[in-house]
């Protein structure tokens, strides 16, 4: 049996499976993230260990008749300054790849041409909350943080460290901060870069693949959880990554699409590509290949938002008849139709792809027809046609030639069948709901002999689902709406600009 855990950034879930990848048990819990102002994201290290124990006894309580747990893997959210001092103790929040506090230091970094010394290297535009970004930020804001500093994690890598006690990063995590893109190895001169060459040393042994076994569990994890002193804890993935092996789209000129709150897609290559204005190129799962992502915070955080504020008759009526409110709305949502643009950055778009970095969400074309159904549907719309941009970056280079449909979206059978008709190609959605934790289960099984490689994994990823576009008038249709929409956020730029003027001014001091 082998347990693959998710860490994301505001939920973990693990999930076991028998011999035969079969699910046995399952146990997810919110985790959250805390908001200290609105440009910072903070992740409580010592919560986060306290949650994944939580989290492990629960399942252990279902899979107990089940057999022995083999392996145990994992997978997390990206990137991001995860520290430890002397000690081996936590100090201070860790910091997401979602943070902004940095972002005075990112501006002069692209000024002063560092950020693209820095990106060059790595294959990845800096990210807002990269881990050399946060440690030049905590170097000159928090010099007596930045000097406790002695270790340094992914958020993984440090979940694995609480299983095990030791200290490891792997290649596909430190690919946001800490590698070449050309030597998948460490770099000394990215610290030399950023001004934080005295934190080199607080890098543990890099691993050059996602499923060796970086140690095995302690005595403390066994009295916590109940699973087995020893236990073997493979080094792990990206979360991108485990995902992208989790629907067997390990092949090249496939592609990922996955639909959460981030919209992402990516691409596994067996040598590098960069460009800067279109994608990450990141090291994959074990070294000699690589990976392209495109993620933007565009996806269903909109949906969320628009449902929380005006839907409150339909979330009332799902809590009472125990079903998704997705599904309520999404029935209605059929026969709805709207000129009405949405440009989905509530969440700005941090990496710059596409449109400016200080983009903001936006409605258009707008008129007395239009009701709140309509102003979902547009948003509906708007994240597909992000998506569809994202894909057609891969296609203006490489070859496409199948689109796998991942994550809480693709749960929708209305989303599958929007994702088809916008991109006008087929879709295919695979059996295991939860992509990452099976990607992070199999690199268990690898990292025990049970798997011979990546390859054979995916002899056990199945497609259950195929969506084909339905005809020429939903193709004109889409294309006509996708078109007026990447052109109007052209036309939006310098309206964003205005409102970032806004934001900065006294005027935002006014309620």
């Amino acid at each position: 049996m082998f347990i693959g855990i998710d860490i994301g950034h505001t939920n973990l879930k693990a999930v076991a499976y028998d011999s035969e990848w079969e699910v046995v048990g399952s146990h997810g819990i919110e985790a959250g993230m805390k908001h200290p102002s609105d440009d910072r994201h903070e992740i409580p290290i010592e919560e986060r260990w306290d949650l994944t124990m939580d989290c492990l006894a629960s399942l252990t309580d279902q899979i107990s008749q089940s057999g022995d747990i083999d392996c145990i893997g994992l997978t997390g959210g990206g990137g991001g300054l995860y520290p430890l001092d002397e000690n081996e103790e936590p100090f201070m929040n860790g910091i997401p790849l979602l943070d902004e506090r940095a972002k005075g230091v990112l501006r002069r970094w692209k000024e002063d041409g560092t950020f693209n010394d820095i990106s060059e290297r790595t294959g990845i535009p800096i990210p807002p909350g990269a881990a050399l970004l946060s440690l030049r930020w905590l170097k000159e804001n928090e010099p007596e943080n930045y000097d406790r500093i002695a270790h340094i994690f992914n958020l993984k890598d440090i979940v694995r460290y609480k299983l095990t006690g030791e200290k490891a990063l792997e290649i596909s995590d430190a690919t946001f901060s800490f590698t070449n893109h050309e030597t998948q190895d460490y770099d000394d001169a990215l610290f030399d870069l950023a001004g934080v060459e005295e934190k080199r040393d607080a890098l543990p042994e890099l691993a050059g693949s996602s499923y060796e076994i970086a140690g095995y569990t302690t005595e403390e994890v066994q009295r916590d959880t109940d699973i087995p002193e020893g236990t073997p804890v493979i080094t792990g993935a990206h979360d991108a990554c485990a995902n992208a092996l989790g629907v067997g789209a390990i092949e090249e000129n496939v592609v990922t699409t996955a639909g959460g709150t981030w919209s992402l897609s990516t691409m596994v290559l067996d040598s590098p590509t960069v460009d800067l204005d279109s994608w990450c190129c990141e090291n994959f799962l074990e070294r000699g290949t690589w990976m392209l992502e495109i993620a933007q915070p565009t996806g269903t955080v909109s949906l969320d938002w628009f449902v929380d504020e005006y839907f409150e008759e339909e979330k009332q009526q799902a809590e009472e008849e125990n079903q998704r409110v997705w599904s309520i709305i999404e029935e209605q949502l059929e026969d709805v139709s709207t000129t009405a643009l949405f440009h989905p950055f509530l969440l700005g778009n941090p990496y710059g792809y596409l449109y400016q970095d200080n983009a903001t969400g936006s409605f258009t074309g707008l008129t007395n027809q239009d009701g709140r159904f309509e102003m979902l549907r547009a948003i509906y719309e708007a994240i597909s046609f992000m998506h569809r941009w994202q894909i057609e970056q891969f296609e203006r280079e490489l070859r496409v030639n199948e689109v796998r449909f991942t994550g809480g979206a693709a749960k929708s059978k209305f989303w599958a069948q929007m994702f088809a008709d916008v991109f006008d190609t087929k879709i295919t959605m695979t059996e295991k709901k939860e992509s990452g934790c099976f990607g992070a289960a199999m690199l268990a099984a690898i990292g025990i002999g049970e798997i011979s490689g990546l390859e054979e994994t995916t002899e056990y990823v199945t497609v259950t689902e195929e969506y084909s576009p339905r005809g020429d008038e939903q193709r004109e249709h889409f294309e006509q709406k996708y078109n007026a929409f990447t052109e109007m956020a052209v036309l939006l730029e310098e309206i964003w600009n205005i409102h970032e003027g806004l934001r900065s001014s006294e005027l935002a001091t006014y309620n």
